[in-house]
């Protein structure tokens, strides 16, 4: 699908990518409740095998306590028609108030065989604001640099 393509790998019954990312620049369009999230990628995995793949995001407050969560997946063989292939999820919503940074975990996991064929590919996160009229040009301009570095984050 795309450049950055995730497989679990070899004897490895549980396979995990981490990433935190710092949105406390947003904390006023985040505490105000217009900061939007969205969760996509592509998931799957091999043949009839259950072996899946799926991403999180937890929400943490300056205390890395969790205030919320998201998740897309798993994609599993009858999703398929059980054969290998990815398959889109998303998932979107509010953000939390009081975030200030938010967890992502990709976990892949092996049900069959002995190679984790838990696939993930194309994953993003990205935080979107409804601005007040005054602070449109601002909000957009602070969003637009958080989703570029997202973006190569998760490269």
């Amino acid at each position: 699908r795309g450049l950055n393509f995730f497989a679990g790998g070899p004897d490895n019954p549980l396979s995990f990518a981490n990433q935190l990312v710092d949105v406390s620049f947003a904390s006023a369009a985040i505490d105000g409740g217009w900061a939007n999230y969205a969760l996509s990628g592509w998931l799957g995995g091999w043949d009839a095998q259950n072996d899946n793949a799926v991403l999180s995001a937890s929400f943490l407050d300056t205390g890395s306590i969790v205030l919320g969560s998201a998740s897309i997946g798993p994609v599993l063989a009858l999703d398929r028609g059980a054969v290998r292939g990815l398959l889109s999820r998303e998932t979107a919503g509010l953000l939390p108030a009081g975030t200030r940074s938010v967890a992502l975990r990709l976990t892949m996991t092996r049900t069959d065989g002995i190679y984790n064929d838990g696939y993930a590919d194309n994953l993003s996160f990205s935080v979107t604001a409804v601005p007040e009229p005054g602070q449109w040009l601002l909000t957009v301009s602070g969003l637009a640099l958080l989703a570029v570095r997202l973006r190569r984050g998760l490269a």
